[in-house]
């Protein structure tokens, strides 16, 4: 696949429940704000770049952030936040992207 597209992306509502996706095989909920994705054509390695935004509703996005950090070549975890006092936070939607190099 070309440099510089999307290797894997995922939409979801809530926690868990996949909205759309590209080689994306599941999303596991690890607790309040915290989700791990699982790729399904791995990476080539944990060296990628993982981007996620995060918020109640696409047209009300309210006051949340997100971070997130590959785990290996099969999988990222992300955890989105409450933005006025840093806790952990369920919501609406969250959207994320991988840029790096396939297996």
């Amino acid at each position: 696949i070309q440099q510089g597209l999307a290797k894997q992306w995922s939409q979801s509502n809530g926690s868990t429940a996949l909205v759309d996706s590209f080689n994306t095989t599941s999303l596991t909920d690890n607790g309040t704000g915290d989700t791990t994705t699982t790729i399904a054509n791995n990476m080539g390695n944990a060296l990628y770049s993982v981007v996620v935004s995060t918020g109640n509703t696409a047209s009300n996005p309210s006051n949340f952030g997100a971070s997130s950090a590959p785990v290996d070549a099969g999988s990222h975890r992300s955890k989105s936040f409450n933005s006025a006092d840093g806790s952990l936070a369920d919501t609406g939607f969250k959207s994320k992207a991988v840029f790096g190099d396939l297996a």
